[in-house]
């Protein structure tokens, strides 16, 4: 049957009016679009939520010394004071995503989606280097986005075919003035801190995951066990041995009054029996060595084999991972902050499985490192007489050089300083030292 002319006309503009519909819908259902193929972009975020969430970034940023350049604090300030709302969640991405190392797209019941950037990284060699990671999160998930790599791992212990493959660190900063969650806008930004440990070029796979407490994965356990914050009280933890805790301002002020302080807390729900990590973020005001116990449902008791040891790093507010196994049901965990009176300040503290699961998602990603400063060592006791001298190096930061979890022998990895004679050299990134 033949169709006339306005037969086609009206076939040609109901097309047209349906495929308008259609991505009419599609624009509604989603607060994100792309600029491109890969690099995911937010389309619109309310005004004042996304002012104070870059306010934060921007005073974290100064407080850890690592701003942004000049010229995009200026254009940022410039920003606040005067773009309307239709174009700022634009112009914000339009500075921040050349500072980023990934864009990462929660989904609510998948593993994230990992879009790296096109270029290599840069990085330093012994040094720290900052990166925005940009969070597209449409789910509005709030909890702590969580980054890892088998790259990463620490080198103490490892076994020698892993060493040459350990050789980046990663540290997100999820302290204050950050809140330590996703605040749940569609568009965030969190800072990650990167370090390399030689020079060159090197690739490394790096995972991302925000899992839900308690979520486990029935084939690889990853997900969260409890979390603690401290908004309101101490959430469940107690003051056991010379010691006092007070929720204050979002975070757990320890006080340990004596010469053995410790406090802890009982599961409401036992762990499955595997590979764990107790995570906390803290600073603490007093060098030492403290002690992590744990108990089950198997050995109520903490006591000799379950009980790690850790280094604490005075006057730094920084992310302390203490990885532990137990064959039984743990139940409960005690915090022993020090051997001594000591002070510290306790964000928030995570129990997780230990192993990756179907909850991360990752890409491999490219770097290359630009060499640092060879520093060598004039150690003399007696006039032309060399000798051996043992030194603690810290960053304005309060960071050790070399890190301990990435020293080789002979230098020992349990105690912060080093050892060198004279004439022997260390490498240090640029800038300014405690020795």
């Amino acid at each position: 049957m033949a169709t006339t002319k306005s037969d086609r006309t009206g076939l040609t503009n109901m097309l047209i009016q349906m495929l308008l519909l259609l991505l009419l819908i599609l624009s509604s259902n989603s607060t994100v679009t792309r600029a491109d193929e890969s690099w995911p972009m937010a389309a619109r975020v309310e005004r004042q939520p996304l002012l104070a969430q870059l306010q934060r970034l921007r005073d974290t940023l100064n407080h850890i010394g690592m701003p942004l350049p000049k010229e995009t604090e200026t254009q940022l300030t410039q920003l606040v004071e005067n773009a309307d709302e239709d174009s700022l969640t634009a112009q914000v991405q339009e500075l921040l995503d050349p500072h980023c190392l990934a864009a990462v797209s929660l989904r609510k019941d998948a593993a994230p989606g990992v879009v790296r950037r096109e270029e290599k990284a840069e990085l330093i060699e012994q040094g720290w280097q900052r990166y925005l990671i940009k969070v597209i999160n449409e789910p509005e998930i709030r909890v702590r986005l969580r980054i890892d790599s088998p790259n990463a791992k620490p080198l103490p212990h490892s076994p020698q075919e892993d060493v040459d493959s350990r050789w980046l660190g990663l540290s997100m900063f999820d302290g204050q003035p950050m809140t330590p969650t996703l605040t749940g806008l569609p568009l965030e930004y969190r800072i990650v801190e990167v370090y390399s440990r030689e020079a060159g070029d090197q690739t490394a796979r790096i995972e991302f995951s925000a899992p839900q407490p308690g979520a486990v994965s029935v084939s690889r356990s990853s997900s969260i066990i409890a979390d603690w914050r401290f908004d309101q009280d101490a959430a469940g933890w107690e003051a056991m041995n010379q010691s006092t805790l007070k929720a204050q301002e979002g975070s757990l002020l320890v006080e340990g009054t004596g010469e053995d302080p410790f406090f802890g807390t009982n599961l409401k729900k036992s762990a499955q029996p595997g590979n764990l990590v107790l995570r906390f973020w803290a600073r603490a005001e007093e060098a030492g060595v403290g002690q992590m116990f744990w108990w089950s449902e198997e050995r109520p008791q903490p006591g000799p084999g379950h009980v790690i040891a850790f280094n604490v790093e005075p006057g730094r507010e920084m992310l302390y991972e203490i990885p532990f196994t137990d064959d039984g049901h743990v139940t409960g965990v005690r915090i022993d902050p020090n051997g001594k009176p000591c002070n510290w300040r306790i964000d928030w503290i995570e129990l997780a499985y230990a192993n990756g699961g179907s909850d991360w998602g990752g890409e491999s990603f490219a770097f290359t490192t630009q060499p640092s400063t060879e520093v060598t060592f004039r150690v003399v006791d007696d006039t032309d007489r060399p000798a051996m001298g043992c030194f603690e190096i810290t960053d304005a930061a309060g960071r050790v050089y070399p890190p301990q979890t990435k020293r080789l022998a002979p230098d020992f990895f349990f105690q912060r300083q080093i050892y060198r004679a004279d004439g022997e050299t260390v490498q240090l990134p640029k800038g300014n030292y405690t020795v």
